[in-house]
This record gives structure tokens, sequence and C-alpha cells, in this order.
């Protein structure tokens, strides 16, 4: 997948040192803090994280108040995973220095590591209020919401992102993605455009917008965008799954079929993981609409991952479209097992609960989801529907004024 198209996310590095960084080899024993601090640094720049953590604890211990080697070995920690030590690390940097706004959003970073989505946004949102033209900041916390499902906040946050630097390519691929899963159309074939533009070389863009194209039914656009994605990438399969299907739409069955071949070859010689299987199923799902094949690809994802929340999350709404609402049900309950405070979890099961006329439990899911996630307006029109049906009206017209008033906040 494109380079723009990643979990990775961006991790600001602060290297507070006058003059150029030499590789580490080159420097001579260091005395002092501030030398091992460079050292340290080097170190880092050259990926080697142990040698670089022990030379920033030296630091440390040479000067307990030196707030940068706190922060740069806490960024350390976190290129080795190590979340929780990182975490520390810059809470004591932010703690000697209340305004250190890289301290805050790497802190965020690494609370988005730990899934804790939460207390991410709470950092990341003291790091905006310190640096208001933090593009960075912005997309990241744009990113978190778009894994809380707040994809309008989302939204929100990559479009500000974008207004501070036009030409900051991951701020329009991650919009765009949002608004295929909101079947928002043009603007998905507005900020892919806007991604090739950038960056002509970006076979993922030709082929959402091929898709998008596709989907509003103008199919010799999608045969152009999806070619030159195959162009660019010639083992992209869902660009010649698509194609196939555009190809049938305008009646040119041999290159259907030639396509759908191919597309199947590449497929059964690719490797595969959860993430892989996920991903593909959430093309299927989002974009396809083939719920029983995007099924079958969180299956094998939580096969081979049986605490990957996000499939279960993902595999219980492709149950509730299918009105399959038992297993929905176990899907969303082994979610929210796995993370108690996933809000979207709860709100969706409450749907399921409602379409069982179960409409007790659809309250109490709906209130769940709210108690997480206070703004969240559709389990407020949801909770109103099963108010309603409960016939309890005055409650529900409070919901459904609340929901209007947050919908109206929406970008």
């Amino acid at each position: 997948m494109s380079k723009h198209n990643t979990r990775v996310i961006i991790l600001t590095l602060l290297l507070m040192v006058k003059g150029g960084l030499a590789t580490a080899q080159n420097e001579q024993q260091p005395k002092t803090a501030e030398e091992y601090n460079y050292r340290g640094m080097a170190y880092f720049r050259e990926k080697k994280n142990d040698q670089a953590i022990r030379d920033f604890t030296q630091a440390i211990l040479l000067k307990p108040k030196f707030t940068v080697a706190y922060y740069n070995r806490g960024s350390a920690y976190y290129k080795k995973d190590d979340f929780d030590q990182a975490i520390k690390d810059f809470s004591q940097a932010i703690s000697l220095d209340p305004k250190f706004k890289e301290a805050y959003y790497n802190r965020g970073v690494a609370y988005y590591g730990k899934d804790d989505f939460d207390r991410a946004i709470q950092d990341l949102d003291q790091a905006i209020s310190l640096d208001p033209k933090s593009v960075n900041a912005f997309y990241q916390r744009g990113f978190t919401y778009y894994k809380k499902n707040d994809f309008d906040r989302s939204i929100q946050d990559f479009s500000q992102a974008i207004s501070l630097d036009p030409k900051f390519i991951p701020g329009y691929y991650q919009r765009g993605t949002i608004y295929v899963l909101k079947g928002n159309l043009d603007g998905v074939i507005q900020d892919y455009s806007q991604v090739i533009s950038l960056d002509p070389t970006n076979a993922w863009a030709y082929n959402f917008r091929g898709v998008a194209h596709y989907k509003k039914g103008d199919f010799g656009r999608a045969v152009q965008d999806l070619s030159q994605a195959i162009s660019l990438d010639p083992k992209l399969v869902s660009a010649y799954q698509i194609r196939a299907k555009a190809y049938r739409a305008l009646n040119i069955s041999y290159l259907a079929s030639a396509d759908e071949e191919k597309s199947q070859e590449l497929d059964e010689q690719q490797p595969k993981t959860a993430e892989d299987y996920f991903k593909r199923g959430f093309f299927d799902h989002y974009l396809n609409f083939d719920f029983d094949k995007a099924i079958q690809d969180y299956n094998q994802a939580i096969s081979l991952n049986s605490t990957y929340t996000e499939a279960y999350y993902s595999r219980g709404v492709a149950y509730l479209l299918k009105d399959k609402y038992d297993r929905a049900i176990q899907d969303f309950n082994q979610a929210i097992l796995l993370n108690p405070k996933y809000a979207e979890a709860y709100n969706f099961r409450g749907r399921v609960y409602y379409e069982k006329d179960d409409f007790d439990r659809a309250v109490q899911d709906f209130c769940q989801a709210i108690s997480l996630d206070p703004n969240y307006a559709a389990a407020y029109k949801y909770r109103a529907e099963a108010y309603r049906a409960l016939g309890k009206n005055y409650l529900a017209d409070a919901d459904e004024k609340k929901a209007q008033e947050l919908e109206k906040r929406k970008p």
C-alpha cells in the first residue's frame, strides 16, 4: 500500500544541540551530560536504540533535571515499542517543562500505540493548544478520531492539517479514506485527485479514485484510473478486481475475465498476515459491499490473531448488515471484552438489540456508548428511537434534540 496509507504515526524528534550531528562511532568518550545526550542522539539516528537509551540514561544521572534527555530517551523507548517507558519519560519531561509541546505530542503518540485513544487525544489537544499551527498534531489527532470511528471530527482535523499545509499528502489521503466509508464519492474523487497531483506515482490514489468512478457509474473513467494504478503497481489485486467489474459493465467480457483470472492468481501468491486479511476484508466490506467475502477474511484475521479487536468489530457490523443478529452480538461482545472503552461497539450492539426488539438492552448499550463519548450523535439518535419504542417520548425528544445539536457542530 502507499507510503501515505499506513498505521505508522509521525513521531517528532527533538535534536537540541548546536551544530551538525556526528556519527556515534566518531564521538569521543563523553564526559558531560550534554555530551552523552549528543552521542545518544547520534545512536538514535543510526537506529541503535539500546545504545541511545544507555547514553540518555547516563546524561540523566549526571543531570537529573535534563528535560531534553528524558524526552529523547522516551523517543528511543517508543522506537522499541516500549510505550509504557516512553510515556514515563515524556511525562517526566512535561513535569520539568509544562509547555513542552513536543513531549505532549509524543506522549499522545505513545498512548495511541497502547490503543488508549482518549488519553492520546487529551495530549494532542494540549499539543495543539501550545502550537495551533502543528500540522502533525492535527493529523495525528484526526487519525486517532478515525480509530475511534468518529469520522466527522477526524475529517475536521485532517481538513485543518491541509489548511495549514496544502501540500500535506497524508491529510488528503486519510480524509479521502473516510469519505470512502461515508459514501461521499465526490469527496473521494476530489481528495485522491489532489493526492495524484502531488504524487503522480501513488497507485492506491488512482485505485480509490477508480473505485469512486465505478460506484458513480462512470465506468470509462474507472477503467482509466484502475489501469493507471495497475501500471504503477502490477500486483495491486483490488485494481484488477474492480476493473473486471467495470469491463463487465461495459460489456467487454474477455477483458473482465482476464482481470478476474489475474486477480485470483495474484491473490494466491500473496503472503497473508492477520492485517492483510483484515485489509482485504475491509475493502470488500466498505467498497464492494460483499459482506460474505469480508466475513471470510475477518475470520482468517481472527484465526491468526485472536485479540484483533477491529476484526471482531467489523465482522459484527457485517453480520448486522446481513441480519445475523446473534452472530453480530457475539462479535461486539468480544470487541468490548478486548476494549471496554470501545464506544462504537456498544453503539452497534445497541442497534442489534433494537433490531431484535430488545429495547431495554438497546438503551443500556446506547447509554454506555454516550458515557464513553458524550458527543456521539449517532448514539443519541438511536437511543431516541429505543426510548420512543418504549413509550418514553419525553426522553426520546431530549435525545433527538441533543443529536441535532451535535450534528450541527459537524464540519
